[in-house]
């Protein structure tokens, strides 16, 4: 190697890389996955609390028909 690899030129410009426009499109990019996401979220737990009250409600009504039966045996 010699001196002229090791060194810079002083004449050489550098190339700035604009990143602003491809960083904005990635902001956007995770912007609309994350209000999706949230909306997907938001939606699933309301589907969650749904099937959670349903199967209480069907609970409710196996441990009524239950407590009917065993009624009717003692009798």
């Amino acid at each position: 190697m010699t001196t002229a690899h090791a060194t810079t030129s002083k004449n050489q410009k550098k190339v700035e890389a604009n990143f602003s426009p491809a960083l904005h499109g990635e902001v956007d990019e995770l912007e609309a996955l994350s209000s999706g996401l949230r909306r997907h979220l938001s939606a699933w737990r309301g589907a969650n609390e749904t099937a959670i009250l349903r199967l209480g409600a069907v609970m409710a009504r196996i441990d009524a028909v239950v407590e009917r039966i065993e009624r009717a045996r003692v009798m």
